[in-house]
């Protein structure tokens, strides 16, 4: 368990810096099917530029998913035996910083795109015409006309890191087995690390569905041309809870961390009663008075 602290840190590092761009810092009021929205959080208030504070929302995300593929490459070196995994180990570092420089220049081609905004919100407002009229007189800022690039680049990126997630989990479930059969771990141990990796699959894969599952239905959208905005807030909502929902799943999915919580707060309620208690029966002597 301590050889992975590290990445659960990293990975929740990214996770607040997320969840903080969607839910303070950048609040997007997205205007799907189209690529346009504006933001209406801290970042619009200093001067930030719109297309900035895009880019780091997406980029905090995909880094959030990055974080999540460490942590199976983590596993991958601490538990498989492999004769090959020699000639990976020393690739790893230039891997984890490859991934890193990926993430990042995939958003550089989006300032090209960027259209005139004059005529490109005239476009969104006749593809959307049924908008209230004080987002008309927002200040609309659209991303781009022609989402292909957006939609190839960003896909690409998830699905190539699925493949490579998919990679170590396979090479991690036949490298235990291959070591029980062989005799060269324990049943206790092969059972515990079962358990754990039973346990960070169920965290891991909680995680990344509640943060890719309302990001899908934004492409859907923008695919099909429909316009829903209640649903485009909600997905929003959805995104700024993915840090809670991914703090509580981990909370009780490990024992480690769940005794640590619990035990944390059971101690503070008992603290609460021996303050309480003492409070109670306290005596108050009250002196006689003369007149």
């Amino acid at each position: 368990m301590s050889s992975v602290k590290p990445y659960f840190v990293n990975l929740f590092v990214w996770i607040i810096i997320y969840d903080n761009m969607i839910g303070v810092l950048m609040i997007p009021f997205v205007l799907l099917p189209s690529l346009s929205g504006y933001s209406l959080g801290l970042l619009r208030h200093i001067g930030v530029p719109e297309l900035v504070q895009n880019v780091m929302a997406l980029l905090s995300c995909a880094n959030v998913l990055i974080s999540i593929l460490f942590i199976f490459e983590n596993r991958f070196h601490i538990v498989c035996t492999y004769s090959w995994k020699s000639y990976w180990e020393p690739c790893s570092r230039y891997w984890t910083v490859a991934h890193y420089i990926y993430a990042v220049l995939i958003f550089v081609p989006w300032w090209f795109f960027v259209p005139d905004p004059v005529e490109a919100k005239k476009k969104v407002l006749e593809q959307i015409p049924c908008l209230p009229q004080y987002i008309k007189d927002g200040p609309i800022f659209v991303i781009s006309e022609d989402w292909t690039y957006h939609l190839i680049a960003l896909v690409s990126f998830l699905l190539f890191g699925i493949s490579e997630c998919g990679f170590f989990i396979i090479c991690l479930i036949f490298s235990i087995f291959q070591q029980v059969r062989s005799k060269k771990i324990s049943r206790r141990t092969f059972q515990l690390q079962v358990k754990f990796f039973m346990a960070l699959m169920i965290q891991m894969g909680a995680s990344a569905f509640a943060l890719v599952v309302p990001l899908t239905y934004g492409w859907v959208a923008i695919l099909y041309n429909y316009y829903d905005q209640m649903y485009s807030n909600f997905v929003i909502v959805a995104e700024t809870l993915h840090g809670l929902f991914s703090t509580v799943v981990m909370i009780l999915i490990h024992h480690p961390y769940r005794a640590a919580f619990f035990n944390k707060i059971w101690k503070r309620k008992k603290n609460e009663k021996r303050g309480s208690s003492r409070f109670g029966t306290r005596t108050i002597s009250v002196a006689p008075t003369q007149n």
